[in-house]
């Protein structure tokens, strides 16, 4: 897949693929963003707000993001020009870095998210040069874990950290980038 930088930006270069545009949120945003949040968790698919509703927020506001490291982006259907989900890259210590995505119900299904984790590795590891990449999926969330799997990553852990909301613990699996391991990884079999 190639993925191609689009008009530059000062801190960021929207990527390109053969359908969608990975974008920094702009004016507007925010109320898409919304909706297609509130469908995520009417499904019990958030358990936390997720961070791009300040991104979006801040954009709204006319503000632009700080270079921090982290890249919370829009994904925009190219055909439509609408948002259609919401996409990160977190820089972590010793050129690490962590992946995540949403996409809205509408859109599942369709191999979006597969060209989202595309996009996002190879601008990880060609643009960023990170050395590794994990992500982090929900239990319940069988889809995401075969798409992981499909991209290259494999299972490493299963983790409980705590939520954001007080008392409130969260279970998950953690998947790391390794395409040129020779097993599936432990939840490929498993749906929902």
């Amino acid at each position: 897949m190639t993925v191609r930088p689009t008009r530059p930006t000062p801190s960021f270069a929207p990527l390109q693929t053969a359908r969608l545009q990975l974008r920094p949120f702009q004016a507007g945003d925010l109320g898409p963003l919304r909706t297609l949040i509130g469908s995520l968790s009417e499904r019990g698919h958030i358990d936390e707000e997720p961070r791009a509703l300040l991104r979006a927020g801040a954009a709204e506001k006319g503000r632009r993001p700080r270079a921090n490291g982290s890249y919370e982006l829009a994904v925009i259907a190219r055909r439509s020009g609408r948002l259609i989900g919401t996409c990160e890259l977190i820089r972590g210590p010793r050129r690490s870095g962590e992946i995540g995505y949403l996409l809205g119900p509408r859109h599942w299904g369709r191999g979006y998210a597969t060209e989202i984790v595309h996009a996002l590795v190879t601008f990880g590891l060609d643009g960023l040069g990170l050395r590794s990449l994990h992500a982090t999926v929900a239990l319940q969330n069988g889809r995401s874990r075969r798409v992981l799997h499909k991209c290259g990553f494999v299972w490493d852990a299963l983790l409980q950290r705590k939520g954001r909301a007080p008392g409130r613990a969260l279970t998950a699996e953690r998947y790391v980038y390794a395409p040129s391991a020779p097993t599936p990884c432990r939840g490929a079999g498993r749906t929902r």
